[in-house]
């Protein structure tokens, strides 16, 4: 099954990475895609960042977005490792300052610290969120 969760309770998997219903227990799968991505593509050292990160995107696209899922890609570039997240809102994210004692409002300036890039990219039927680490 490749667009919808399986009997087993693991998300699909197709060629375009992992496809995920756009709800908050997502959250948890595209951790493990992008720990198991990491290790797969030779970055196993920066796996628990990755995992960080891709799940503050996709818990943005699952709060913020509209749609039936979330999809994840995770792309080896050589020199950096890039994960993808599209959605289905063409509104793209704006960092805001979280106020004190506030739960949220830091994810993507998480995202920033800790990635090389990252950025929005408007597309057909929404956006797509992404960040970069490595050299």
């Amino acid at each position: 099954m490749s667009d919808a969760e399986r009997p087993d309770g693991r998300a699909g998997v197709d060629d375009a990475g992992l496809v995920v219903p756009s709800e908050p227990r997502s959250v948890a799968l595209v951790r493990r895609y992008a720990v198991d991505a990491c290790t797969a593509h030779g970055w196993g050292a920066s796996a628990d960042t990755v995992a960080l990160l891709a799940s503050e995107v996709a818990t943005n696209a699952v709060l913020h977005a509209y749609g039936p899922e979330i999809r994840v890609r995770i792309l080896d570039l050589g020199l950096r490792l890039r994960v993808e997240v599209f959605d289905g809102s063409p509104v793209l994210p704006v960092p805001r300052r979280a106020a004190a004692g506030a739960e949220d409002g830091r994810g993507l300036a998480l995202v920033a610290a800790l990635a090389v890039a990252w950025g929005a990219d408007a597309r057909p039927g929404g956006k797509t969120s992404w960040f970069e680490i490595g050299g």
